[in-house]
């Protein structure tokens, strides 16, 4: 095989994905730190919301650096997060039910 895509961290691939990994990958693993994540939920709307765009980004207004202090260098969720919402709909009609 020549390349791989996995879309998981890559010592989780090197464990269970890929069984002869050269031993300098592995090694390379020893001092990883993973990246922060997302928590993502689908909620399906009866409305149209015509103040969302397809993208939405919400930063808190006041301390969000703060916010992401949380995140990166605490290592937990801040008590008011910034969030994103996708409205797929506003530029794929197919993607929403009719009623």
């Amino acid at each position: 095989c020549d390349a791989i895509i996995v879309n998981v961290d890559a010592p989780a691939a090197i464990k269970n994905i890929i069984p002869q990994t050269p031993q300098n990958a592995v090694d390379a693993m020893q001092d990883f730190s993973p990246s922060s994540s997302g928590v993502v939920f689908y909620f399906a709307i009866d409305r149209k919301l015509p103040e969302l765009l397809h993208h939405n980004m919400f930063l808190v207004q006041e301390g969000y650096r703060t916010s992401f202090s949380h995140i990166f260098s605490r290592h937990d969720v801040p008590p008011n997060p910034s969030f994103y919402i996708c409205a797929a709909s506003k530029t794929d009609s197919t993607v929403a039910p009719t009623h």
